[in-house]
């Protein structure tokens, strides 16, 4: 799965960067800030990646199923990531880890997120 970043205007947007690195196809993609963007892949992973240089800042793998959903926190200090197995992993961005792990819903999580209160 391949996700493009586009710059520009209403009347001249050109392909910006390009954030290459899923094995499969993607299931979200999300700005986290400015400067950062999350994706989502059915190869059981989530990326973060810088905007400005399309690197890839972080690499996460513990989910068995397709990652399908992300939902980062409004002080972009936390990321929800959700699958098809029904599982949320909560990672503490600024770590890099996995701090929280929930289960039992019955099916896919298509959607997340947090309440700014």
């Amino acid at each position: 799965g391949t996700a493009q970043v586009w710059r520009g205007n209403e009347t001249n947007l050109q392909i910006g960067i390009t954030l290459k690195g899923h094995a499969q196809r993607l299931g979200h993609v999300s700005f986290l800030d400015t400067s950062s963007i999350v994706t989502a892949g059915f190869d059981h992973t989530w990326r973060l990646w810088d905007i400005a240089t399309g690197q890839e800042l972080q690499l996460q793998d513990g989910h068995s199923a397709q990652v399908y959903t992300l939902a980062p926190h409004p002080d972009g200090s936390l990321l929800a990531s959700c699958d098809f197995a029904g599982i949320v992993h909560i990672w503490d961005l600024r770590a890099g880890a996995k701090i929280h792990s929930f289960s039992g819903h019955s099916g896919k999580i298509l959607s997340s997120q947090f309440n700014p209160d």
